[in-house]
């Protein structure tokens, strides 16, 4: 139905209710009928789930390497094969099943409360009983529970971003609009997922659960994976491989035919090229890296919601930190109070407890600070008139106190609106602006009051006539206290080369004060008055962010503006812990908020900080830099292995002798030798140099160009020891012992290129001094299973035959050398060049 061309009690009328609600029988039966506000994501079958696996251009190949190894009644290489597949299967199934089951988690995860009229009643319950014609009443901060047509408003304003993606709330007036008129134009309709930004509100619920306009959008998102930059780049690194794959694979038929080989040797060739191009295990790794990356960031008191957040927060090169409750502690104090020189201290004392006191419970903490600084409070037991809680539009907070036929508005708040808005002369003004200044200067935060008589009540501030005069009285200067180890965290993202921005809604003075003791700001140029962003355009406030490193009077609904000029230069972090903090956590790269945050501020995050710990964030960012780096270290490992193998192949096929290596073999080292390295790559301790090196750039390719180098070099050596041993030991004692030889070279340089991948620059002697027991065990296991294979039959079912020790110890030594020396030189070379320009992450 289209209720927003619908008059609001048509809607009523249609649904069968009225603004006094549904009666709860009719409600009991109306959920039956719809079911509960619950969303009930699509499955998908079966059937789609089983061959999901099979349908990827790899398992294609190892099926087809599967089936030629059947053909030729290789019964290990079969089995091996499968292996492959079944590990693959597995880890696709396993994905899959997870997939389900964080919808079944979010199907059955507790929506919240809500207010409903019921019989005329308001009453609270459970967002997944609310049914088609409920009544909702609407306050600020409320998430939107169902899709609804507004009855009534009173100055409601809805911020859509979750449907629209506009950062700016929009109002919403129950005035009957055109058919025609688009979702994002509707403003007579609520939607779920939205929230209440300020005002209030009455609407019907006129869809639920999956009907709804959010439910739609999460079924439709819900069909989309989300996969990270790096994930993206390596899936087109591994196409291409495959593409390369089929090239190499026509060839070797064309060479055959050239050749006049047989078409089982043609076939083994084919099955040992497709073995040895495919890596097997490489998105398992980086699948169990990742899930581990989590723990491991948990464990450090940082809760990182998605694998995909990993990368963007590695790559982190500005952030943005509220002030209050990450940099400075939330508990405040009176350090300094100033009256005004017609002032006497009584009624300045008077005039401040009249500010604080309020007719509610409620209090912030400059409330909570003059209320502990205020030495004698009398007649606590009076109460105000009205109570104005803290507004951005005004600047100001207080009181209104009821005295005969006439009133007393007593205000606190921003100085400058305050100073503004008083009666003094321009000698009193000059005099009272020097004193704030030396308030600020001392990284106070300075709060102004002022008074003044009133023959009507108002409701809030900003109906106060503009030509209405305060008395001002005094200034009342807060002590802010850094957190603990915040400037040594500052200092560390500094030379992290991670730019930290303050924002705050502080005086200029202040927020300077504070930037300087922190080491966020050295001179007043790197302060910007957030006010001044009114006059500035888009580009002006681009080219501002580069330099701006404190953002002082900083409202709510300008952090986003800001976050954006921010993002041409940078990938950004932003902190947040409010509902008006949402726009700014969606817009940057990574939201990051804390368990003390509002419940949607922590769904919008990427990032929570379980301890509400600044210093907590680095140490995310370090680790997230450290799970990149292992995870470019698996890769690098497992390319130059498989390019090793291919060249290798390739290589005997071009010399028209037997492979080098036998496709069991090939499959052995990519499945088994493989596995009990690049895993422990995987899980590698962080460098100590994690933090001293700027961000790697998110157009990075997978490797950089001195890591592409050093793999084709190390691939180079790895095929060219390999074929002149193949060569030398075929002639002396044939094929089977050539190959025998070569397998245990292989593994043995598989061996060395592993703890070669550990380091970037750093020396693999050096690297080796820091301990790690899973990199040590690997090797310690291959080993083991390698001598296994030479010194009992199972190596029979890998082609192997015996061989003289003194053979293998040489080979073995001599290839181990070859490449350790090569990976040392390159090494030397990018300690004296690459690393200079700081891009690198060990």
């Amino acid at each position: 139905m289209l209720y927003h061309s619908q008059s609001a009690s048509d809607v009523l009328d249609e649904l069968k209710s009225s603004e006094k609600g549904l009666h709860q029988i009719y409600a009991e039966a109306r959920l039956k009928t719809h079911g509960p506000n619950h969303l009930r994501l699509s499955r998908r079958s079966f059937w789609h789930i089983a061959s999901e696996p099979f349908r990827g251009a790899l398992m294609v190949l190892l099926l087809i390497a599967l089936a030629i190894s059947i053909t030729a009644n290789n019964a290990a290489e079969s089995v091996l094969i499968a292996s492959i597949i079944v590990l693959n299967a597995s880890l696709r199934y396993w994905q899959s099943f997870s997939h389900e089951h964080t919808l079944r988690t979010l199907e059955s995860e507790a929506t919240g409360r809500a207010r409903v009229r019921r019989d005329g009643i308001e009453v609270h319950i459970d967002t997944a009983e609310l049914v088609p014609g409920d009544i909702v009443t609407l306050q600020p901060g409320d998430r939107i529970p169902a899709d609804g047509r507004i009855v009534h408003s009173a100055q409601l304003m809805v911020n859509q971003l979750q449907l629209t993606g506009e950062t700016e709330p929009d109002a919403k007036r129950p005035q009957t609009l055109h058919s025609e008129t688009q979702l994002p134009q509707r403003s007579n309709m609520v939607y779920r997922g939205t929230y209440v930004v300020s005002g209030s509100g009455v609407a019907v619920i006129t869809s639920t659960g999956n009907r709804t306009e959010y439910g739609k959008l999460l079924q439709r998102a819900a069909r989309v994976s989300r996969r990270s930059s790096l994930q993206q780049k390596i899936a087109r690194l591994v196409h291409l491989v495959v593409i390369i794959l089929f090239g190499i694979i026509v060839g070797i038929l064309a060479l055959g035919a050239a050749y006049s080989m047989p078409f089982e040797e043609i076939a083994e060739y084919a099955s040992a090229i497709i073995v040895a191009a495919v890596p097997a295990i490489l998105a398992f790794a980086v699948a169990f890296v990742s899930t581990q990356g989590l723990r491991t960031l948990y464990a450090h008191r940082a809760l990182v919601r998605h694998t995909h957040a990993i990368e963007p927060l590695s790559l982190i090169s500005a952030l943005v930190s509220d002030k209050t409750g990450m940099l400075t502690r939330d508990t405040i104090s009176v350090a300094a109070t100033w009256c005004a020189p017609s002032v006497a201290t009584k009624e300045f004392l008077n005039r401040c407890q009249q500010a604080t006191l309020s007719a509610t419970s409620v209090r912030d903490e400059h409330d909570t600070a003059l209320a502990n600084y205020i030495p004698h409070q009398a007649a606590r037991h009076i109460q105000p008139a009205h109570t104005f809680a803290f507004e951005h539009q005004s600047g100001v907070s207080g009181n209104l106190w009821h005295h005969g036929s006439k009133y007393c508005l007593v205000l606190k708040g921003a100085p400058e609106k305050i100073l503004r808005m008083a009666d003094l002369s321009d000698a009193e003004y000059e005099h009272a602006h020097l004193e704030l200044q030396r308030l600020a200067a001392n990284g106070h935060q300075v709060l102004a009051i002022a008074w003044c008589e009133l023959a009507q009540p108002i409701t809030k501030p900003s109906q106060l006539a503009k030509r209405q005069r305060l008395h001002f009285v005094g200034f009342v200067a807060f002590a802010q206290v850094l957190k603990p180890a915040v400037k040594h965290a500052v200092a560390t993202a500094t030379h992290a080369g991670i730019s930290v921005r303050m924002v705050t809604g502080d005086h200029v003075e202040t927020a300077y004060s504070i930037g300087r003791q922190l080491g966020i700001a050295t001179n007043r140029s790197q302060v910007l008055d957030a006010r001044k962003l009114a006059v500035m355009s888009d580009p002006e406030l681009t080219r501002v962010a580069q330099t701006v490193t404190v953002f002082a009077r900083t409202a709510p609904d300008q952090k986003h503006r800001l976050l954006s000029a921010i993002r041409h230069h940078h990938i950004v972090a932003a902190t947040g812990d409010s509902t008006d903090d949402i726009p700014a956590l969606i817009q940057a790269h990574i939201g990051i908020s804390t368990a003390h945050s509002s419940l949607l501020a922590r769904d919008a995050s990427d990032l929570i900080l379980l301890d509400n710990n600044f210093a907590t964030t680095l140490e995310a960012i370090k680790w997230s830099r450290t799970i990149v780096g292992n995870i470019r270290r698996m890769f690098l490992f497992v390319i130059t292995t498989n390019i090793a193998e291919m060249a290798l192949i390739a290589g005997s096929l071009l010399l028209a002798t037997a492979p080098a290596l036998l496709p069991s073999q090939l499959l052995w080292i990519n499945l088994i030798v493989s596995l009990a390295l690049v895993l422990p790559l995987g899980l590698e301790p962080h460098s100590r140099h994690i933090m001293d090196r700027r961000p790697v750039s998110p157009r990075a390719s997978v490797l950089p160009k001195y890591l592409i180098v050093r793999m084709c070099l190390l691939s180079t050596i790895m095929m060219l020891v390999c074929l002149i041993a193949s060569i030398y030991y075929s002639s002396q004692f044939g094929y089977a012992y050539a190959q025998t030889i070569v397998f245990t070279m292989f593994v043995v340089m598989q061996i060395v290129s592993a703890l070669s991948a550990r380091s970037d620059h750093t020396s693999t002697l050096v690297r080796f001094r820091t301990f790690s027991p899973l990199v040590y065990g690997g090797v310690v296991a291959v080993v083991l299973l390698q001598l296994i294979l030479i010194q009992s039959p199972a190596g029979t079912w890998l082609g192997m035959v015996p061989v003289q020790p003194q053979d293998v110890l040489i080979s073995s030594l001599v290839s181990a050398a070859l490449l350790l020396a090569t990976s040392e030189l390159l090494k030397w070379h990018s300690r004296h060049t690459v690393r200079r320009v700081g891009r690198s992450y060990a």
